[in-house]
């Protein structure tokens, strides 16, 4: 049995994304890992959606707590700062895939608009200028898809966090980086992830690339996992899991 420890991010259904529930959020699901450990469980594979790639790092031993808590802090008011400076809005979409998702975002042209999150078969996020995403939104109910409006400040995952990005990614090249003890899945991109140079690599772009859920998990399965254990009490990536499963 291979057991896969997977830590939440915020977002997925209607989190805050800024505020200082990222560092809380990152604080409780390590919390919950060394909580897991001290009783004699342990992962065999790790993986964090959004924000929670973070403590991935942590359990893998990429880095150690004390620098994914300055990281996760920074990433905190940098995306804060961003979204006042460029405000946006993220919807999730239900009953719609990802092709015609696609189609409909690359037709918008009053603004800016990307699937942000890949979350699992049925369930994407869009994210960008908030004229442009619910020109978008109008466009998918009319194809019988549902929409969530998540009550965020900013487009997260998409090119409104570039100038976020941009300093993050100086923190970020003076950060060391550890080969992983446990093997570590990126959700940006959706696999695993061992040499060191390529983590850094895929962490230059964590704020404005898509989220690959979706894929991550599929990845593990592929390599084994069969027991996947959340980070968090609110089973919101099991379910997302669950239902990945059940569309192979």
């Amino acid at each position: 049995m291979k057991r896969a420890f997977l830590f939440p991010g915020q977002g997925a259904l209607g989190k805050r994304l800024s505020d200082d529930s990222q560092v809380a959020t990152f604080s409780a699901s390590l919390t919950s890992f060394q909580s897991l450990v001290e009783t004699g469980t342990y992962p065999n594979m790790v993986a964090g959606l959004s924000l929670g790639e973070f403590s991935a790092l942590v359990a893998a031993g990429i880095i150690d707590s004390a620098t994914g808590l300055e990281l996760v802090g920074l990433r905190q008011s940098l995306m804060e700062e961003a979204a006042r400076k460029s405000p946006g809005s993220m919807v999730v979409i239900l009953g719609l895939d990802e092709r015609e998702t696609v189609k409909i975002c690359d037709s918008i042209t009053c603004g800016i608009v990307r699937i942000a999150n890949y979350n699992c078969p049925g369930q994407l996020v869009i994210s960008g200028e908030t004229s442009a995403v619910y020109t978008a939104v109008e466009l998918v109910r009319k194809r019988g898809a549902k929409t969530i409006t998540l009550p965020v400040s900013g487009a997260f995952h998409s090119p409104l966090m570039a100038s976020a990005n941009a300093e993050f990614v100086k923190h970020l090249k003076r950060v060391d980086f550890s080969s992983p003890k446990i093997p570590f899945y990126s959700s940006v991109s959706g696999r695993q992830v061992q040499a060191t140079s390529e983590i850094r690599a895929l962490l230059f772009r964590q704020m404005t690339s898509p989220v690959l859920w979706e894929q991550t998990v599929r990845s593990m399965l592929f390599d084994g996992a069969s027991e996947f254990v959340e980070m968090e009490p609110s089973r919101v990536l099991s379910s997302l899991v669950r239902r990945i499963q059940a569309l192979p």
